[in-house]
Protein backbone atom coordinates (compact mmCIF):
# COMPACT_ATOMS: atom_id res chain seq x y z
CA UNK A 1 0.00 0.00 0.00
CA UNK A 2 1.00 3.18 -0.79
CA UNK A 3 3.44 5.65 2.19
CA UNK A 4 1.43 8.98 2.14
CA UNK A 5 3.10 12.37 3.30
CA UNK A 6 1.57 14.49 6.08
CA UNK A 7 2.89 17.95 7.73
CA UNK A 8 4.70 20.81 6.10
CA UNK A 9 1.53 23.15 5.16
CA UNK A 10 0.60 26.12 7.25
CA UNK A 11 -2.35 24.33 9.23
CA UNK A 12 0.15 22.39 10.55
CA UNK A 13 1.51 24.21 14.04
CA UNK A 14 2.16 22.72 17.30
CA UNK A 15 0.68 25.31 19.93
CA UNK A 16 -0.53 25.20 23.59
CA UNK A 17 -4.11 25.49 24.48
CA UNK A 18 -3.64 30.03 23.81
CA UNK A 19 -2.72 29.12 20.47
CA UNK A 20 1.30 30.26 21.14
CA UNK A 21 3.65 28.25 19.00
CA UNK A 22 5.70 25.78 20.47
CA UNK A 23 8.99 25.46 18.91
CA UNK A 24 11.07 22.50 18.93
CA UNK A 25 8.30 20.59 21.03
CA UNK A 26 7.52 17.03 20.95
CA UNK A 27 4.00 15.66 19.55
CA UNK A 28 2.69 12.23 20.29
CA UNK A 29 1.22 10.25 16.23
CA UNK A 30 -2.09 9.09 16.84
CA UNK A 31 -4.52 6.86 14.38
CA UNK A 32 -7.61 8.21 15.59
CA UNK A 33 -9.10 11.45 17.87
CA UNK A 34 -10.71 8.88 20.55
CA UNK A 35 -9.72 8.40 23.81
CA UNK A 36 -8.82 4.34 22.88
CA UNK A 37 -6.76 5.55 19.59
CA UNK A 38 -3.02 4.04 19.35
CA UNK A 39 0.30 5.69 19.24
CA UNK A 40 1.60 5.33 15.81
CA UNK A 41 5.55 5.14 16.19
CA UNK A 42 6.12 3.91 12.40
CA UNK A 43 6.76 6.99 11.36
CA UNK A 44 9.58 8.54 9.10
CA UNK A 45 11.48 11.71 8.22
CA UNK A 46 11.67 12.52 4.61
CA UNK A 47 15.44 11.52 4.73
CA UNK A 48 13.89 8.17 5.63
CA UNK A 49 14.97 8.02 9.00
CA UNK A 50 12.91 5.76 11.53
CA UNK A 51 11.01 8.21 14.23
CA UNK A 52 8.84 7.55 16.81
CA UNK A 53 6.96 11.09 17.28
CA UNK A 54 7.42 14.32 14.96
CA UNK A 55 8.85 17.42 16.41
CA UNK A 56 7.92 21.41 15.81
CA UNK A 57 10.52 23.52 14.06
CA UNK A 58 12.20 26.55 15.53
CA UNK A 59 9.11 28.42 14.21
CA UNK A 60 6.76 26.01 15.84
CA UNK A 61 5.56 24.23 12.54
CA UNK A 62 4.94 20.29 12.10
CA UNK A 63 7.73 19.35 9.43
CA UNK A 64 6.82 16.48 6.82
CA UNK A 65 7.24 13.42 7.62
CA UNK A 66 5.71 10.16 6.60
CA UNK A 67 3.34 7.59 8.20
CA UNK A 68 3.00 4.12 7.63
CA UNK A 69 2.26 1.84 5.21
CA UNK A 70 -1.75 2.88 3.40
CA UNK A 71 -2.71 5.45 6.48
CA UNK A 72 -4.71 8.13 5.03
CA UNK A 73 -5.44 10.37 8.46
CA UNK A 74 -3.28 10.96 11.45
CA UNK A 75 -3.36 12.32 14.27
CA UNK A 76 -1.09 14.75 16.95
CA UNK A 77 -1.05 16.00 20.25
CA UNK A 78 1.44 18.16 21.10
CA UNK A 79 -0.28 18.50 24.77
CA UNK A 80 -3.75 20.76 24.09
CA UNK A 81 -5.41 17.54 22.45
CA UNK A 82 -5.21 15.53 19.53
CA UNK A 83 -5.71 17.45 15.82
CA UNK A 84 -6.70 15.82 12.83
CA UNK A 85 -3.82 15.67 9.59
CA UNK A 86 -4.68 14.44 6.14
CA UNK A 87 -1.86 13.75 3.71
CA UNK A 88 -0.13 16.19 1.49
CA UNK A 89 0.52 14.25 -0.98
CA UNK A 90 -2.95 13.76 -2.40
CA UNK A 91 -2.41 15.69 -5.32
CA UNK A 92 0.47 14.17 -6.95
CA UNK A 93 -0.95 10.82 -6.05
CA UNK A 94 -4.21 11.59 -7.84
CA UNK A 95 -1.93 12.61 -10.87
CA UNK A 96 -0.11 9.26 -10.42
CA UNK A 97 -3.39 7.33 -10.70
CA UNK A 98 -4.76 8.89 -13.30
CA UNK A 99 -2.45 8.75 -15.34
CA UNK A 100 -1.67 5.42 -14.32
CA UNK A 101 -2.06 2.50 -17.58
CA UNK A 102 -4.51 0.56 -15.21
CA UNK A 103 -4.65 1.90 -11.58
CA UNK A 104 -7.88 -0.70 -10.74
CA UNK A 105 -6.14 -4.03 -12.68
CA UNK A 106 -9.61 -3.85 -14.45
CA UNK A 107 -7.47 -4.41 -17.52
CA UNK A 108 -5.59 -7.26 -16.31
CA UNK A 109 -9.06 -8.81 -15.14
CA UNK A 110 -10.84 -8.37 -18.15
CA UNK A 111 -7.58 -9.35 -20.60
CA UNK A 112 -7.35 -12.49 -18.08
CA UNK A 113 -11.75 -13.27 -18.16
CA UNK A 114 -11.31 -12.63 -22.24
CA UNK A 115 -8.11 -14.53 -23.00
CA UNK A 116 -10.31 -17.61 -24.00
CA UNK A 117 -12.41 -14.97 -27.05
CA UNK A 118 -11.42 -14.21 -30.21
CA UNK A 119 -9.64 -11.38 -30.98
CA UNK A 120 -11.12 -8.62 -32.78
CA UNK A 121 -8.19 -7.87 -34.48
CA UNK A 122 -6.19 -9.68 -37.50
CA UNK A 123 -4.49 -12.54 -35.17
CA UNK A 124 -7.52 -13.61 -34.11
CA UNK A 125 -5.51 -15.54 -32.01
CA UNK A 126 -7.01 -17.11 -28.84
CA UNK A 127 -5.64 -19.37 -25.73
CA UNK A 128 -7.45 -22.55 -25.20
CA UNK A 129 -5.11 -24.43 -23.33
CA UNK A 130 -6.20 -26.18 -20.38
CA UNK A 131 -9.84 -25.50 -21.07
CA UNK A 132 -12.35 -29.12 -21.57
CA UNK A 133 -14.20 -27.78 -24.75
CA UNK A 134 -13.59 -23.96 -25.68
CA UNK A 135 -17.33 -23.55 -26.52
CA UNK A 136 -19.86 -25.35 -25.23
CA UNK A 137 -23.35 -24.05 -26.60
CA UNK A 138 -26.34 -25.39 -24.46
CA UNK A 139 -29.66 -24.99 -26.23
CA UNK A 140 -32.87 -26.51 -25.50
CA UNK A 141 -34.92 -28.53 -27.77
CA UNK A 142 -34.06 -29.92 -30.85
CA UNK A 143 -34.97 -27.32 -33.52
CA UNK A 144 -33.31 -26.64 -36.86
CA UNK A 145 -32.06 -23.44 -35.77
CA UNK A 146 -28.43 -22.18 -36.31
CA UNK A 147 -25.94 -22.38 -33.90
CA UNK A 148 -22.90 -21.34 -36.05
CA UNK A 149 -23.11 -19.87 -39.24
CA UNK A 150 -20.63 -18.32 -41.84
CA UNK A 151 -21.98 -16.86 -45.43
CA UNK A 152 -19.34 -15.61 -48.08
CA UNK A 153 -19.84 -13.11 -50.65
CA UNK A 154 -19.18 -15.83 -53.61
CA UNK A 155 -21.77 -18.63 -52.66
CA UNK A 156 -19.52 -20.42 -50.06
CA UNK A 157 -21.24 -20.95 -46.44
CA UNK A 158 -21.23 -22.94 -43.49
CA UNK A 159 -23.35 -24.02 -40.91
CA UNK A 160 -23.94 -26.22 -37.55
CA UNK A 161 -27.82 -26.32 -36.61
CA UNK A 162 -29.01 -26.98 -32.83
CA UNK A 163 -30.56 -30.55 -34.59
CA UNK A 164 -26.93 -32.01 -34.67
CA UNK A 165 -26.51 -31.23 -38.43
CA UNK A 166 -23.69 -29.98 -40.47
CA UNK A 167 -23.54 -28.01 -44.00
CA UNK A 168 -20.74 -26.97 -46.07
CA UNK A 169 -21.24 -25.32 -49.34
CA UNK A 170 -17.80 -24.93 -50.83
CA UNK A 171 -16.83 -22.02 -53.21
CA UNK A 172 -16.85 -22.92 -57.16
CA UNK A 173 -13.30 -24.42 -57.96
CA UNK A 174 -12.32 -25.80 -54.72
CA UNK A 175 -12.13 -28.74 -52.86
CA UNK A 176 -14.72 -29.74 -49.89
CA UNK A 177 -13.74 -31.11 -46.60
CA UNK A 178 -10.15 -32.52 -46.65
CA UNK A 179 -8.81 -34.79 -44.03
CA UNK A 180 -5.24 -35.69 -43.13
CA UNK A 181 -5.04 -38.87 -41.21
CA UNK A 182 -2.46 -41.81 -40.84
CA UNK A 183 -2.82 -44.86 -43.16
CA UNK A 184 -4.22 -46.79 -40.73
CA UNK A 185 -6.84 -44.38 -38.80
CA UNK A 186 -10.08 -43.49 -39.97
CA UNK A 187 -10.70 -40.39 -41.79
CA UNK A 188 -14.78 -40.71 -41.58
CA UNK A 189 -16.81 -42.98 -39.63
CA UNK A 190 -20.49 -43.80 -39.81
CA UNK A 191 -22.33 -45.45 -37.00
CA UNK A 192 -25.61 -46.03 -36.56
CA UNK A 193 -27.70 -45.12 -34.06
CA UNK A 194 -29.67 -48.26 -33.42
CA UNK A 195 -26.63 -50.66 -32.90
CA UNK A 196 -24.13 -48.04 -32.00
CA UNK A 197 -21.70 -49.74 -34.70
CA UNK A 198 -19.87 -47.68 -37.40
CA UNK A 199 -21.32 -49.17 -40.63
CA UNK A 200 -19.34 -47.37 -43.28
CA UNK A 201 -15.33 -46.34 -42.55
CA UNK A 202 -13.05 -44.80 -45.38
CA UNK A 203 -9.29 -44.89 -44.12
CA UNK A 204 -6.19 -42.84 -44.84
CA UNK A 205 -4.58 -45.53 -47.21
CA UNK A 206 -7.79 -45.51 -49.56
CA UNK A 207 -9.17 -48.80 -48.12
CA UNK A 208 -13.27 -48.41 -47.15
CA UNK A 209 -15.53 -50.58 -45.84
CA UNK A 210 -19.20 -50.91 -45.66
CA UNK A 211 -21.45 -53.25 -43.68
CA UNK A 212 -24.51 -52.46 -45.78
CA UNK A 213 -24.96 -52.80 -49.85
CA UNK A 214 -23.17 -50.46 -51.88
CA UNK A 215 -24.51 -49.12 -55.27
CA UNK A 216 -22.89 -46.89 -58.16
CA UNK A 217 -23.95 -46.68 -61.88
CA UNK A 218 -20.69 -48.79 -62.73
CA UNK A 219 -21.84 -51.74 -60.37
CA UNK A 220 -25.44 -51.36 -60.83
CA UNK A 221 -27.20 -54.52 -58.13
CA UNK A 222 -24.43 -56.60 -58.59
CA UNK A 223 -23.28 -58.42 -54.79
CA UNK A 224 -19.89 -59.38 -54.39
CA UNK A 225 -19.34 -62.66 -51.90
CA UNK A 226 -16.31 -64.17 -50.78
CA UNK A 227 -15.95 -67.55 -49.57
CA UNK A 228 -15.44 -71.44 -50.24
CA UNK A 229 -18.41 -72.11 -50.25
CA UNK A 230 -21.51 -70.38 -52.76
CA UNK A 231 -23.87 -67.86 -51.75
CA UNK A 232 -27.29 -68.83 -51.01
CA UNK A 233 -30.30 -67.57 -52.81
CA UNK A 234 -27.61 -66.61 -55.64
CA UNK A 235 -29.23 -63.47 -58.37
CA UNK A 236 -28.43 -62.48 -62.05
CA UNK A 237 -24.86 -60.36 -61.71
CA UNK A 238 -23.48 -61.41 -58.32
CA UNK A 239 -20.28 -62.16 -58.02
CA UNK A 240 -18.45 -64.77 -55.93
CA UNK A 241 -14.91 -64.94 -55.30
CA UNK A 242 -13.99 -68.80 -54.44
CA UNK A 243 -11.88 -69.01 -51.60
CA UNK A 244 -10.28 -72.56 -50.66
CA UNK A 245 -11.88 -74.93 -48.62
CA UNK A 246 -10.49 -75.34 -45.25
CA UNK A 247 -8.48 -78.26 -44.41
CA UNK A 248 -9.44 -80.35 -42.08
CA UNK A 249 -7.82 -81.35 -38.57
CA UNK A 250 -5.80 -84.60 -38.74
CA UNK A 251 -5.55 -84.18 -43.00
CA UNK A 252 -2.38 -85.03 -44.75
CA UNK A 253 -2.92 -82.17 -46.95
Amino acid sequence: MPVHTFGGTTDAAAEDMEGNRLPNHKGDVYDGAGEDAQKVTDLRDMDGHHIEFVTSDQNGMVPMFQGPDGYTELWVDFGPGKYGLIPVDTAAGLEEHVTAADPHKSKQYTDEQLRHYVHNDSSNVMDVSGLDGWLKPKISGTSSSMILAANGDDDCSWNVRQDGSMEAKAKGGVDGIKYVVDANKAAFVASSRESGKATAQINGDGSASFTGPVSAPNIGGVRVFSGSKAPTNPQIGDVWVQLAADTPKGSDG
